[in-house]
């Protein structure tokens, strides 16, 4: 259907279709929605998690399953230390991953760590800088993706003259 806009011109309209979870009619506002709210959306979501007993791997590389006991996702290597060691982590505690392959949770590959700060010590007393082969600073914030402060800036200098992530930077510079 189409109609006449506020400048005389025809722009197309969608037709009303019925919501994919609760089966109401409502008007969309892409042609790719098929739900009337994001309630509907996110129970839609529920019922495919419940159908599964799901193992998913994010963007972010971690694997994500279902903990029956609190009734959500949870990251795998979490709940496997929890397993371990007999009872949940503190939310501040960290499971480090030994050879930083997020995905693989064996028990010899994770270790955990009291919190943040000292998962930040542990990869910056350890490694040199992947570009200059300085000393990490253990207090710096742009010890990032193996880099020092300064070898990091250049990083970002080169991403934000090229339009690229800061990760991609960095791994031209050290040539990965």
């Amino acid at each position: 259907m189409k109609k006449r806009g506020s400048n005389g011109q025809f722009k197309a309209t969608l037709s009303n279709i019925h919501c994919a979870t609760c089966n109401t009619l409502f008007r969309p506002v892409g042609v790719t929605t098929k739900f009337c709210k994001h309630k509907c959306y996110t129970d839609s979501l529920k019922k495919v998690a419940r159908k599964t007993n799901y193992a998913k791997t994010l963007l972010n590389g971690y694997v994500y399953i279902r903990d029956t006991e609190r009734g959500r996702a949870v990251q795998e290597h979490r709940k496997i230390m929890e397993l371990h060691i007999g009872r949940e982590l503190n939310r501040n505690e960290v499971v480090h991953h030994k050879n930083r392959n997020k995905s693989d949770n064996r028990i010899e590959n994770l270790e955990l760590l009291k919190n943040n700060s000292d998962h930040r010590k542990h990869h910056a007393t350890k490694e040199p800088c992947a570009y200059c082969g300085a000393q990490l600073n253990v207090d710096s914030k742009h010890n990032g993706h193996g880099l020092c402060k300064k070898c990091y800036l250049r990083a970002f200098r080169i991403a934000k003259k090229k339009g690229i992530a800061i990760s991609i930077a960095a791994a031209r510079l050290i040539g990965v």
